[in-house]
């Protein structure tokens, strides 16, 4: 009746590791985010509070349930997070971390925070082994969940393996050493073939079938004692362990011979039944001699049934041999090796599980110094790709409207299918411009432009006037009082103000010079783009009449072909352009960067960069595109203008036409280049506003620091007159030329709060990053100037450029992907 012994059957499942109380993630965690002074430690306060949560909640509770499990995973993932995100060692964040041994319960400190990971992984392996040990085994969905928290158990411990191969310095117990990780792994996947093997019996199957489940079983048991036996594991692996693994390698194996004893009868092997019914019948009595089931009471009743249904076995496959069927009983070493079938291997739970992702992750907001600055240098790699292509591109089109001007296409175009009246095309354009206003509108953000940067030198001025007059005032002070003056000097406190002023005050005088560039521009293109606001009609009275038909040229409908080709060309390489720019802004490689080692980022950056492959040689096509097709229009061209009828009249209204054209183009730039400035000007005003209150606040620092200095010095010198006479003339306060200098200060009235109640100004803050310097430090252009269109016009330099630097400030196509396009 082994049917009712199996379902009985007891799994020892791997115990967890006990973790200590003493420790504290609130004061070191609080200290380095308010170290950073880039966050509010009160958006982290409750993820502070969560990780504490969950630390003592996993070492308070006794339950074993995936509702626990689903405590490790998220507290095992916010780990992750604080592991990439603040560096806990020795020398910046110390954070010590206290386990017990499993083998000796003693208990290991580390400041490690693998360490903490490594450990809590090793008891979500032991929690998948314990709920594997609780499924009610008399069912085949109870054989199942059973057979897959094993094997999820197995694959816990071998994932925590390979996890302390690559963090050896985690590994600070011997319950966390290689042998014992793949000791648990053996004994957990040696449960889960033992249930295939109970299962197969359960279901009836042939003993040649359970035979060979359970000899595989017996196996892992056998694999899992030859590791307790390593000079590793030796003295340290409890008994008990090394009881229950000897029971079951010597049962299963029993198992085995006895199922194969089963089957002799039926094939007529009766000598060699009585063989295999005397193996089981030795090996369950090694268990007994050895007295193993004493460390495994639990075990007693199970092992007394199926050895005595063995020893029944025995009995009646002797007494049949004897009296009936007389074969020789063969030695243990003729018979037939047993044929084993493993059915398991190790199962790892997703990825996912362990770790958490975007907003699930309390602390996703925290971003480590050295991943900002990595951050900063791909933003900059992605900038210089960006302009490299934006320059490639810009050359290509100023190329293509050169060749098209030196050709006057499409103006003779124009003319030849409008002797009378104005293209269409020309028709279109005019009534833009006059809609804004054309020149007009021009000047007048030319005014806008110039009033903010006039605003904009106001508030540099204004702090950096605050910062002088504080100095003066300190200087005033020491001399009066000497040495007794002993607080820092001025200038030695406002060095990076001043430099960061100094270099606002370049970016000003780079822009004014831009401004001047730009004005100079609208000079020289107001009579063309006066001229598009013109009426219709004034602008017909300036085109000289033709009245005379002109022929039909076999040609035209060609090169006009060619000319709608050139336009797909230069509109699909926009196109690409804009997925480019649209691509490299939203492109965010933080996360990725948190997640790998430092020494990794050269290899993601490279790769990174690699997805814009395609568009550089997609691009790169329509440049050789562009080529083969002006090419085909010089050729289309030519044979226009040979059979085109010219006379003067048809020249002077392509000359016309082309001039128009051109001041339209000319417009649109000066357009752009205005919008530009503007924007500029707007995001440099907001840095210019923080400079001014970052030096408020300081002047208002040292003029409470003036102050308490001075009542110090009065009260030392009150109390040496009530003491002694006063012998020198040395005042208890400045001079009356001193106070009367420092009553007329600003600064000495206090006249520059902070910018909120409470804020502890920084005296020594560095300067911010700036969003970028109008226009580029190199004048007059980040790059060589370009040529424009019109012959014997100057090379011009762009309106408005930054250098690509990080900022908070909102990505504008020009200053934060490429410079500004050329005339």
């Amino acid at each position: 009746q082994i049917e009712g012994a199996t379902m009985s059957i007891y799994f020892m499942a791997t115990e967890k590791k006990r973790l200590s109380s003493d420790i504290n993630y609130q004061r070191p965690l609080s200290r380095y985010i308010e170290d950073q002074d880039l966050y509010n430690l009160e958006d982290f306060q409750s993820a502070l509070n969560e990780v504490e949560r969950l630390r003592e909640d996993i070492r308070l509770t006794e339950e074993v349930s995936e509702s626990v499990i689903g405590l490790y995973y998220r507290y095992y993932g916010i780990l992750g997070s604080i592991a990439r995100r603040i560096p806990i060692n020795e020398e910046e964040v110390k954070i010590k971390f206290n386990w017990y041994d499993l083998y000796n319960n003693k208990k290991i400190g580390k400041i490690d925070i693998d360490y903490e990971r490594a450990c809590v992984l090793f008891n979500i392996g032991a929690l998948f082994s314990s709920l594997g040990s609780l499924q009610s085994f008399d069912t085949t969905d109870g054989i199942k969940e059973g057979c897959k928290w094993f094997r999820f158990s197995s694959g816990m411990f071998e994932r925590l393996r390979s996890y302390l191969e690559n963090c050896t310095e985690a590994s600070g117990s011997a319950d966390l050493g290689a042998d014992s990780l793949r000791m648990f792994q053996q004994i957990n996947l040696a449960h889960a073939q033992e249930l295939f093997f109970l299962r197969a019996h359960m279901g009836g199957m042939k003993g040649g079938v359970i035979s060979k489940l359970a000899a595989s079983a017996s196996d892992y048991y056998s694999t899992a004692l030859d590791i307790m036996s390593t000079s590793n594991l030796t003295g340290q692996v409890p008994k008990k362990w090394k009881s229950y693994c000897n029971i079951k390698k010597n049962y299963l194996i029993a198992i085995s011979h006895y199922q194969l004893g089963l089957g002799c009868q039926s094939e007529c092997l009766y000598g060699e039944e009585v063989a295999r019914h005397q193996i089981a019948c030795k090996l369950m009595k090694t268990i007994e001699t050895e007295r193993l089931l004493k460390d495994i009471p639990e075990l007693q009743d199970w092992f007394d049934t199926i050895n005595q249904m063995i020893k029944s076995a025995l009995k009646a496959a002797i007494k049949d041999n004897n009296l009936i069927y007389h074969e020789v009983v063969p030695q243990e070493h003729r018979l037939a090796p047993i044929e084993k079938k493993s059915m398991v291997t190790v199962q790892h739970i997703d990825d996912s599980m362990l770790n958490l992702e975007g907003e699930a992750d309390p602390f996703c907001h925290l971003i480590p110094y050295k991943v900002r600055k990595a951050d900063s240098i791909y933003s900059e790699r992605k900038a210089e790709l960006l302009r490299l292509i934006a320059n490639e591109v810009e050359q290509h089109n100023n190329i293509a409207k050169q060749e098209l001007h030196s050709m006057q296409l499409p103006g003779i175009i124009e003319a030849h299918e409008s002797t009378t009246g104005l293209p269409d095309a020309l028709k279109r354009k005019m009534n833009i411009v006059s809609q804004e206003r054309g020149i007009t509108m021009l000047v007048e953000q030319l005014e806008v432009l110039r009033g903010m940067g006039v605003e904009n030198e106001d508030i540099l001025n204004n702090a950096l006037k605050k910062l002088e007059e504080e100095e003066q005032e300190d200087n005033k002070l020491r001399e009066a009082y000497g040495s007794r003056w002993s607080r820092p000097p001025s200038h030695t406190q406002t060095y990076e103000y001043i430099q960061e002023g100094k270099k606002h005050r370049n970016n000003i005088e780079h822009a004014v010079k831009s401004d001047s560039f730009i004005a100079q521009k609208i000079g020289e293109y107001k009579e063309g783009i006066e001229a598009l606001c013109l009426p219709e009609a004034r602008v017909l009275d300036l085109l000289p009449k033709n009245t005379i038909p002109l022929g039909h040229n076999v040609h035209l409908n060609s090169l006009k072909s060619l000319l709608r080709d050139l336009d797909n060309i230069v509109y699909e390489r926009e196109n690409m352009m804009s997925e480019l720019r649209e691509g490299i802004a939203k492109d965010d490689i933080i996360e990725a960067m948190i997640k790998i080692p430092e020494n990794d980022y050269e290899t993601l950056f490279t790769k990174e960069l690699g997805k814009y492959d395609d568009y550089t040689h997609a691009i790169n096509a329509t440049f050789r595109q562009q080529g083969i097709k002006i090419e085909e229009i010089k050729v289309a061209h030519t044979q226009f203008v040979s059979q085109q009828r010219t006379d003067d009249v048809m020249i002077q209204r392509q000359k016309i036409f082309n001039d128009l054209d051109m001041a339209y183009t000319n417009y649109v730039k000066l357009k752009e280049f205005l919008s530009e400035g503007i924007q500029f000007y707007s995001n440099f005003q907001e840095l210019l506003r923080k400079y001014d209150r970052k030096c408020s606040d300081y002047v208002f620092a040292r003029n409470t620091d003036k102050q308490e200095h001075l009542n110090q010095l009065q009260a030392v010198s009150r109390s040496t007159v009530n003491v002694t006479t006063r012998t020198s003339n040395t005042p208890l306060v400045p001079p009356l030329h001193v106070q009367e200098s420092l009553q007329g200060s600003t600064i000495y009235q206090h006249s520059f709060p902070p910018q909120q109640s409470g804020m502890t100004p920084q005296r020594n803050a560095a300067p911010p990053q700036y969003p970028g310097q109008y226009p580029p430090a190199q004048y007059p252009g980040a790059r060589p100037p370009q040529a424009m269109p019109q012959s014997g016009m100057h090379q011009i330099h762009p309106a408005h450029g930054m250098n690509q630097m990080r900022s908070n400030l909102p990505p504008n196509p020009y200053y934060n992907n490429q410079p500004p396009p050329y005339m």
